[in-house]
């Protein structure tokens, strides 16, 4: 994350900028970047949505546009990043294939970050992103990839984005509501985590009710001796927080049928969404520790492992004349 907002600072500098801070003997130092801009989105009239603006352009009849900026690695990068060195010699070579392409990188996008990508889009109302393929040491090619674009490879169509961005807010102040009204005034602040099942359509939240305001606790960068959620809570520092642990499961009714497969809604289409809430016991510290630990590869549960692997490196032989 720290190398792709250094990068997108980089690619939104100046000319002048740029050359004066990278294109030189003497580096400039305590370089910080500029102060981020970012747009609000009221859905529902319940919830507050930011959205970071990175680029600002025009139309070619002058009307003012703004657009996301994404800095995307290599696929063998992203499926192993702790190892990330040794993919360095993959390069993008061709638009079409299966390996070093530019088409295994944007059908990487669709199935892993096109979801997050339009919604993000659709909260700052950007016109697209302007995403830029490297491999944290040299950059193969940028595209610009317009949200309209984005939204019809997930949804399907403008119908259905639109639905389901509005169905999401509401599930998502729904569950806020319930779970404040489970803590009460035990916590200063909560942190969420959500699991989904698409098999039974549920969706698995996890709470921890933080005494204090987390985004006061400092930074722990990893070690030999901490390496994972695990190690930091029992050799760093012990969870002390209450967890709560709650299970909503939802029913989907189309124009009064209950359906548990996607469907492309037409104009005119009655869409209802209805839950219950599971009760749960209170997780075990292991429960939430793996919790934690999987929540961060969310990524690699979209990886298409059919496509990992080694590939052909086109070196040059240097015994060869």
């Amino acid at each position: 994350m720290n190398l792709g907002k250094v990068m997108e600072n980089q690619l939104t500098m100046s000319d002048q900028e740029f050359r004066r801070r990278y294109i030189k003997t003497e580096m400039v130092e305590n370089f910080v970047p500029e102060r981020e801009h970012h747009r609000f989105l009221l859905v529902n009239n319940e919830i507050c949505l930011r959205s970071q603006i990175d680029g600002t352009s025009e139309k070619e009849d002058g009307t003012p546009i703004v657009f996301e900026i994404k800095t995307r690695a290599t696929s063998p990068i992203r499926y192993d990043l702790a190892n990330y060195k040794d993919y360095m010699d993959y390069e993008l070579k061709t638009d079409l294939g299966r390996y070093e392409s530019f088409e295994r990188e944007y059908y990487d996008m669709i199935r892993g970050a096109f979801l997050k990508y339009g919604f993000q889009m659709k909260i700052g109302g950007m016109d697209g992103a302007f995403v830029v393929y490297h491999n944290t040491e040299t950059i193969y090619g940028y595209e610009y990839i317009r949200n309209s674009e984005v939204l019809k490879r997930i949804f399907g169509n403008d119908l259905n984005s639109q639905v389901m961005f509005i169905v999401s807010a509401k599930m998502r102040t729904t569950i806020l509501d319930y779970v404040k009204a489970k803590v009460k005034e035990e916590c200063k602040a909560f942190r969420l985590g959500f699991y989904a099942n698409s098999l039974s359509s549920s969706l698995t939240v996890f709470v921890e009710c933080c005494k204090e305001d987390p985004s006061s606790e400092p930074l722990l960068q990893p070690s030999n001796e901490i390496r994972d959620e695990l190690d930091y809570f029992t050799k760093y520092k012990e969870q002390t927080n209450k967890v709560l642990k709650f299970e909503f499961v939802f029913t989907i009714m189309v124009n009064g049928v209950h359906t548990t497969h996607p469907y492309l809604l037409s104009p005119g289409d009655d869409l209802q969404v209805f839950y219950h809430v599971v009760k749960q016991a209170p997780p075990t510290f292991m429960d939430y520790m793996n919790f934690l630990h999987e929540s961060y590869f969310f990524e690699n549960t979209m990886a298409d492992f059919n496509y990992a692997g080694a590939w052909i490196q086109n070196k040059p032989d240097p015994t060869v004349p």
